[in-house]
């Protein structure tokens, strides 16, 4: 697809909110894009920006009609869902360096917000993008080469409950990714204090998890498989905890890691101050009246 304006509107087939998008980067440079309505885009100086920028994106959801896309990652994940979506083969589809988008059209009035998913391995694959997110369609990748389209056709329309996700994926609408039964029976297991002196690294990193961390540290928001990084302002959430908060990922930054470098990142100190401070907070947890380890 040409970076177009025009040929964007025509191919998305609605009046939608157009970005531009800065060269080398993935970043819009309209400030309070959240918020502009069409009836913005179409002023000279906007129109301009669109037709000097290396790339223009889409603010998805409301502003756009109820224009979405599904970011995948992951090109068996892409053929995994097409395989039980497969009117949606002839969706509206772009790529850039890797993985593809397939646009949709949602007819619901409230389009739920935008989430990651994950593999059966807990890695991430992918994003539902909606509201307050955007997605480039069309110019330059960052990397240089150009967004292509794979499928030419229009953005087909569905109700948001009639997409279908592959059962073994987590943090989809059938499996969220929240606090699990296992999760809730390690809150029940009885256990003994855990001593500054033993080694058991992974015996602690289950003990102790990312949501553990993140409450004793005071962090706003809930984590979850789409939630905003704690780590950096974040107002599109990008920021995921999965495998029953042992792992997390910033998509904004590709740093990722265990409760440790959680904990590291978080307080700005070393892997080891991270450790220390970890045991305190998980004796305090199992023993809460007690001042020194191993106190009755």
């Amino acid at each position: 697809m040409k970076k177009d304006p025009q040929a964007i509107l025509q191919a998305l087939g609605r009046e939608a909110v157009l970005l531009p998008i800065r060269e080398g980067t993935k970043a819009t440079c309209i400030q309070g894009w959240p918020d502009k309505v069409f009836a913005d885009t179409q002023r000279p100086e906007y129109q301009s920006h669109l037709k000097l920028s290396a790339a223009i994106a889409v603010s998805l959801g409301a502003p756009s009609g109820g224009i979405c896309s599904i970011d995948f990652d992951d090109e068996q994940a892409l053929d995994d869902f097409l395989n039980i979506n497969p009117r949606l083969f002839s969706s509206l589809q772009t790529r850039g360096k890797r993985g593809a988008n397939i646009w949709i059209n949602i007819y619901d009035k409230i389009i739920p917000n935008s989430f990651h998913f994950l593999s059966a391995q807990s890695e991430p694959i992918g994003e539902w993008r909606a509201d307050r997110s955007y997605t480039i369609i069309a110019g330059k990748h960052p990397d240089g080469q150009d967004y292509k389209t794979i499928v030419d056709a229009a953005p087909k329309g569905t109700f948001f409950d009639d997409i279908l996700w592959p059962a073994e994926w987590f943090g989809t609408p059938n499996r969220p990714r929240g606090k699990t039964e296992e999760g809730k029976n390690r809150n029940n297991i009885q256990r003994k204090s855990f001593s500054a002196a033993q080694g058991d690294f992974a015996h602690l990193k289950e003990l102790y998890r990312i949501d553990d961390a993140w409450e004793d540290l005071g962090l706003k928001g809930e984590p979850s498989a789409s939630c905003c990084s704690p780590l950096r302002d974040d107002l599109n959430p990008s920021f995921s905890v999965f495998d029953a908060g042992r792992r997390w990922k910033d998509h904004g930054t590709g740093s990722y890691g265990d409760v440790i470098d959680f904990v590291s990142q978080c307080l700005d100190v070393t892997l080891g101050d991270a450790l220390e401070w970890i045991k305190t907070s998980l004796n305090q947890r199992i023993n809460p009246f007690s001042q020194e380890e191993g106190d009755e």
